[in-house]
């Protein structure tokens, strides 16, 4: 009979290692997402809107073409609207407002910009999966 609770408090504590590992795992995505994004965050506030496009997962970057004019911009302000949200394991969503110049106008331009994240399981990088705005 004492092997029984024995046997229960064993299985309660695989599970709650099993869970652990979950948690850990879940946070290295966590963290590896808030990286992507403050990498890309600084990308756009130092201007450097084509290298943005590195960014782009590797399907659609096979089917992007580099915007002309990127030298133009300007970028005067980048404000994450809506903190990034994960929407399962290897999905999430952020939204950003960015302010810019086009160099040859001084015209200040805004725009919103919904970014959507995807993970790629094997390589564990996040990656952008849907097109970057045009700064027009």
């Amino acid at each position: 009979m004492q092997s029984r609770p024995i046997r229960i408090l064993l299985l309660l504590l695989l599970i709650l290692l099993l869970g652990g590992c979950q948690t850990i795992q879940e946070r290295k995505s966590v963290i590896s997402l808030e990286n992507t994004l403050d990498a890309y965050g600084k990308v756009a506030r130092w201007g450097q809107i084509a290298q943005l496009y590195e960014f782009l997962s590797p399907e659609l970057a096979s089917s992007t073409t580099l915007p002309e004019g990127l030298d133009n911009v300007r970028v005067t302000g980048y404000e994450v609207l809506k903190a990034p949200v994960k929407i399962d394991e290897t999905h999430a969503v952020q939204t950003v407002s960015i302010s810019y110049i086009l160099r040859d106008r001084q015209v200040q331009h805004s725009l919103l910009d919904r970014q959507e994240w995807v993970m790629d399981p094997e390589k564990k990088l996040w990656y952008r999966s849907n097109p970057i705005p045009l700064f027009e």
